[in-house]
């Protein structure tokens, strides 16, 4: 585990048996992320299909369907400050500053 991952996070798209013709989607995503957990493999006969530089597994497929999205693409910016400061209250997480 790589801990926690909040913020926004760019996912790259991943061609294959699931998305075959990329050519009407972007080559990347930006998505909401705010989780500890990570998906370290996929279910035999599931397909990655997306992925990030800190997670291997963004997103993946089983036939047809999508089964997995480790981001919040329903999340709005008010959620996850709502979230973050949920989290900073209970000591979950420290903010760290970069110099």
């Amino acid at each position: 585990m790589t801990g926690w991952d909040i913020g926004l996070r760019r996912v790259k798209i991943v061609s294959g048996r699931f998305l075959e013709d990329l050519s009407q989607m972007p080559p990347s995503l930006s998505i909401i992320e705010c989780h500890q957990d990570e998906v370290w493999e996929v279910p035999s006969g599931a397909e990655v299909i997306a992925f990030s530089e800190k997670t291997g597994v963004e997103m993946f497929a089983i036939g047809d369907h999508i089964l997995g999205i480790q981001g919040h693409p329903e999340y709005t910016k008010d959620i996850l400050c709502s979230l973050i400061e949920r989290l900073l209250n209970n000591n979950c997480i420290e903010v760290i500053k970069i110099k």
